[in-house]
C-alpha cells in the first residue's frame, strides 16, 4: 500500500512539474487571444501604444496575447474589420466613422486624446505660399474615403476651392508621399508624424492647419472594438483598453524610450523624435470619450456628404464608455 501511495505523489509531483515547466516555457498559455489593428504601421502616434503592450507586458498584465496586424491605411484596415479580421483598432476617428455609417458592426470605446495634426503640405521650394495659392493645385490623398480625404475636402471647401483644387488618391501613404516627393502632386494632406523628417530638412512646409476650421471638442486617435466581441467578451474588450492606456500613461512619463523607439523603429533621426515628442505626442489620461465630440465629428461627415444621415446610427449608439474610468 505504502509503495502505492509513494507511486501517487510521484506521478502528482512529477505531473505538476510538467505544468510549471510548460507554463515556463510557454508564457502565453492561458492568455486570451486578440487581434489589434493600426492604420498605418510606422507612425508613432499609433504604433508607440503597441509596441509599448507587447514590449512592457502590459497586454499580458491584463491576460491576453495581442497579434498586431498594421495596414497600409483607414480604409484597408475598415475593410479588414468588416470581413472580420481585426478584433480591436487603433485609427483616425474619420476612417472608423464612415465604416460605422456603412454598417461595419464597431463601436469607439476608447478616445486617446491625441492630436492627428493633419494640415496641407508643400515642398518648400514651392509655388504656392499661401492658402490661396492652392488654386488649380494637385493635392494627394491616401485613399479616397479615407481620413486624409475627408480633411482634404473640408479644407477645399473653406477656401471655396472645391472645382479649383483636384484630389488625388494614391492608394497607400508611401505611394502618396512619394508622389509629393517627386512633384507629381503639388501638395499633400497629411500629419505632422508623416512629414516631421521633411519638414526638418527644410524640404517641407505647413500652408493650411486642418485643426484651425474644426470644433474644440473632436475626435482624433480612438480605440474600437468589434461589436459581437463587445457583447460576447466585454472583459477581453476591457483588459484591451487597460493594455493600451497603460501603454500611453508609459509613452507619456518616458520619453527616452520613446524617443528611442522612433528612431528605431520609426527611423526618426534623434531631432526629429525630440520635437515630436516635446509638441504633439501626448495621450490623455482616462480614455474617456466626449459625447460632444462624437456629434461633431458624426454632424461634420454628414455635412459633406460622407456619410449618410439616415444610415448613420445615432450618436450614443456609436461609443461607449463602459471600458474607461
Amino acid at each position: 500500500m505504502n509503495r502505492n501511495l509513494n507511486r501517487t505523489r510521484a506521478f502528482r509531483t512529477g505531473f505538476l512539474g510538467i505544468i510549471i515547466l510548460f507554463t515556463l516555457a510557454y508564457p502565453a498559455f492561458g492568455l486570451e487571444k486578440i487581434v489589434v489593428g493600426t492604420a498605418l504601421k510606422t507612425l508613432p502616434n499609433m504604433a508607440l501604444p503597441v509596441l509599448a503592450a507587447e514590449e512592457k507586458g502590459f497586454w499580458k498584465e491584463q491576460g491576453l496575447e495581442a497579434k498586431w496586424i498594421p495596414f497600409r491605411g483607414g480604409a484597408a484596415m475598415v475593410r479588414a474589420v468588416a470581413a472580420g479580421s481585426v478584433d480591436m483598432g487603433i485609427p483616425g476617428a474619420l476612417s472608423i466613422f464612415q465604416a460605422m455609417a456603412a454598417g461595419v458592426p464597431a463601436i469607439l470605446v476608447a478616445d486617446l486624446k491625441l492630436k492627428n495634426n493633419y494640415s496641407v503640405w508643400v515642398r518648400s521650394n514651392s509655388r504656392i505660399r499661401t492658402s490661396r495659392d492652392l488654386k488649380g493645385a494637385k493635392i494627394g490623398v491616401t485613399r479616397f474615403g479615407g481620413e486624409s480625404h475627408a480633411y482634404a475636402r473640408l479644407i477645399t471647401k473653406a477656401l471655396r476651392l472645391e472645382k479649383e483644387a483636384k484630389l488625388v488618391a494614391a492608394g497607400g501613404f508611401r505611394t502618396e508621399l512619394a508622389a509629393f516627393r517627386t512633384g507629381v502632386d503639388d501638395a499633400i494632406m497629411g500629419t505632422l508624424y508623416a512629414l516631421a523628417p521633411m519638414k526638418h530638412k527644410g524640404q517641407a512646409r505647413e500652408v493650411v492647419a486642418v485643426n484651425d476650421y474644426l470644433p474644440r471638442e473632436w475626435l482624433d486617435l480612438v480605440v474600437f472594438a468589434r461589436k459581437e466581441l463587445v457583447n460576447k467578451n466585454p472583459r477581453r474588450v476591457k483588459a484591451a483598453v487597460g493594455a493600451i492606456l497603460k501603454s500611453t500613461a508609459f509613452i507619456n512619463s518616458n520619453p527616452d524610450w520613446a524617443i528611442g523607439k522612433m528612431q528605431s523603429f520609426s527611423r526618426y533621426s534623434k531631432e526629429v523624435a525630440q520635437v515630436l515628442y516635446r509638441e504633439v505626442l501626448k495621450y490623455g489620461k482616462d480614455g474617456r470619450i466626449n459625447r460632444k465630440a462624437v456629434e461633431n465629428v458624426r454632424n461634420f461627415l454628414i455635412d459633406f456628404g460622407i456619410i449618410s444621415a439616415q444610415k448613420t446610427p445615432p450618436v450614443d449608439e456609436l461609443y461607449t464608455n463602459s471600458f474607461v474610468q
